[in-house]
């Protein structure tokens, strides 16, 4: 019994001391009172064990109960000084208990070791399933659950129906590992991001309508310069295009010296078709004569009605007397 009190209290402190290098100075303050008061009823119960007296005129007590007098004073004195108790827990609820990611902690059995409220809500667990596998637990998670016993580390738009409505989540995936590399565990982290979604689809279809407003725009404006430019009758240009096509092609034919003929050209005597057959017959003449001179016009010959039964062709790269 006394081997094993003392090898037991012994190792408690040798485990003190060994982490005592590695902790930051709160924790090594903490570590080392906590040494120091164990060690003290240690040191006496060992001179009592060899039947030695730590204080000879004390010899008729027994100084035991003291030593656990100083032990408990520091573990008192850690205890509300440094807060050793409130530490974890005031640590775990402000950075894990109101997070609004959920949190699962799962063993290497793929079992549930630990839970935060905002995963408690995403999944709808009216307690924390503690000591549950996943597929008991995630049965209407299949995609989830699948990718968890992976070696996925991150999943993106996670889709679930929850309470009727479309939710999305990201996943992350830790492993949890001692300090020699062995694997305890697994961390899962889950960020809702419906909101972000819902956010980009709403900008996806405004950039659609407004991709679509901006072809329509651009299809009316093309007609609209189409109309402005086009005579109604025979859609061969008329005389506003006449003067562009004109800065046009004489710039062009003063630059590289080339030629340019401009043909003007009248139908005789329409005045007559128009009185003997009707203006209507006098517009399906013009007509006829537009389509004629464009079916048999160079490609970069310009055909324009000048008004009347007047028409101009202007023909680049060629003199015509």
């Amino acid at each position: 019994d006394v081997a094993y009190t003392v090898l037991a209290i012994l190792a408690g402190i040798i485990l003190l001391w060994l982490n005592l290098a590695n902790q930051p100075l709160l924790y090594r303050q903490q570590m080392t009172i906590m040494t120091i008061s164990a060690s003290v009823p240690l040191l006496v119960y060992i001179l009592y064990a060899m039947g030695l007296q730590p204080v000879p005129s004390l010899k008729e007590l027994d100084l035991n109960p003291f030593s656990f007098i100083i032990l408990s004073l520091g573990v008192f004195w850690v205890m509300f000084r440094y807060q050793l108790v409130d530490l974890m827990p005031v640590a775990r609820e402000v950075l894990i208990e109101n997070l609004n990611d959920g949190v699962v902690v799962l063993d290497v059995q793929n079992r549930v070791v630990d839970v935060n409220p905002a995963a408690q809500m995403m999944f709808g667990w009216e307690s924390i399933p503690v000591g549950q596998p996943i597929q008991n637990i995630w049965s209407n998670w299949q995609f989830l659950r699948s990718k968890c016993e992976g070696r996925d580390t991150k999943i993106s738009d996670i889709q679930h129906t929850h309470s009727g409505e479309m939710i999305f989540f990201d996943a992350d995936f830790s492993d949890l590992r001692t300090k020699k590399g062995q694997k305890i565990g697994r961390l899962i982290v889950l960020h809702d991001v419906t909101a972000r979604k819902n956010i980009e689809d709403e900008l996806k279809h405004a950039k659609e309508a407004a991709e679509a407003a901006y072809i329509e725009l651009r299809n009316a404006w093309v007609e609209m310069e189409k109309i402005a430019a086009t005579d109604k009758l025979t859609g061969v240009f008329n005389r506003r295009k006449f003067e562009e096509i004109a800065l046009s092609e004489i710039s062009r034919a003063e630059r590289y010296g080339s030629p340019l003929s401009i043909v003007m050209l009248d139908i005789d005597h329409f005045k007559q078709v128009n009185d003997c057959y009707g203006h209507h017959t006098g517009d399906e003449v013009l007509i006829e004569l537009a389509r004629l001179i464009s079916e048999n016009k160079r490609m970069n010959d310009s055909l324009i009605r000048w008004g009347g039964e007047e028409f101009i062709m202007m023909t680049p790269g060629i003199y015509i007397q």
